[in-house]
């Protein structure tokens, strides 16, 4: 019920700060009521492992604070034999210029060691190679039905889906971070699809 009535303030909120306070607050309240920040396996599989094997490289995450953590579809990525890669930023970077900086997106196998950025999210060491994703999940705090992304406002995946506009854009997002309109920038992206614990969503400019 908690986060119900959380879900509904946030579905009112315009101004992007204020959206991202009442997003982060109820994603870390639904996920320590679910007491799970895993999806499931094979969820993910049954909607997604046809773009995988399509793939060359598939960019995924490692999950920081209360994000849904993909490491199940990372797993499949791999029986699949295609690429996997994690977003990176420049090692020893303070917290201002790690937000400032462009991500690219690095080699990494499940079991590689990973290191901790100033922003707090686990990524490959400097020397693995620099590959080009055609298939990129990103995590995010809110989303719509038009596949609008709203993220942690650094503009990391903005710039990087920019710099690979052929890569497919899949968001990984707990279902009560929906909200009716996400406000929009000139410089915002759309995904082509959103997956949640309950759904997959996919939108009529979709190229799904």
């Amino acid at each position: 019920m908690v986060a119900r009535q959380l879900s509904l303030k946030a579905k009112h909120v315009t101004d992007k700060s204020e959206l991202r306070k009442h997003l982060i607050n109820l994603r870390q309240i639904y996920v320590l009521k679910q007491n799970n920040k895993q999806f499931p396996g094979e969820f993910f599989q049954s909607y997604i492992t046809k773009l995988i094997k399509d793939a060359k490289c598939v960019a995924g995450y490692k999950a920081a604070s209360f994000e849904p953590a993909v490491d199940p579809l990372m797993r499949t990525v791999e029986r699949h034999d295609v690429m996997i890669a994690l977003p990176w930023l420049p090692p020893g970077a303070e917290k201002i210029a790690a937000r400032q900086a462009a991500i690219t997106f690095r080699q990494w196998t499940p079991g590689d060691p990973l290191v901790v950025t100033a922003l707090g999210f686990e990524q490959p060491d400097e020397m693995a190679p620099i590959l080009t994703p055609d298939l990129i999940l990103t995590p995010l705090l809110g989303f719509d039905r038009k596949l609008n992304r709203l993220g942690q406002g650094a503009g990391h995946y903005d710039r990087a889906f920019a710099e690979h506009p052929e890569a497919i854009r899949i968001g990984v997002a707990w279902s009560v971070q929906e909200v009716d309109s996400i406000p929009v920038d000139p410089w915002d992206v759309s995904l082509d699809a959103i997956l949640t614990e309950r759904e997959w969503i996919v939108g009529p400019a979709s190229r799904i």
